[in-house]
């Protein structure tokens, strides 16, 4: 049942992020994201996964958004380091 509800979460989440998305963000599927985002993701939040990714093109370059199962996001800069999480 916490797997269903899980799962109907994650796609609510991806509905409105599709939904609000600027034309610049790119929605990607997690295993396209770099090895040291995916690791970051697995080592800091082991009981977490990741629902969908965006890269997002900004003035400052493109970023990776990894979107968790529980909304947070985790933002890392183009060579895969992290930038925040929010």
């Amino acid at each position: 049942m916490k797997n269903i509800i899980s799962k109907v979460f994650s796609l609510i989440q991806v509905m409105i992020g599709t939904a609000t998305a600027r034309k610049s963000d790119k929605m990607i599927f997690a295993k396209n994201l770099p090895m040291a985002v995916k690791s970051f993701v697995m080592r800091n939040f082991p009981k977490k996964d990741i629902a969908f990714a965006e890269m997002r093109f900004t003035s400052r370059g493109m970023v990776y958004v990894a979107i968790l199962n529980d909304g947070e996001q985790v933002v890392f800069n183009e060579n895969g380091s992290l930038a925040h999480v929010a």
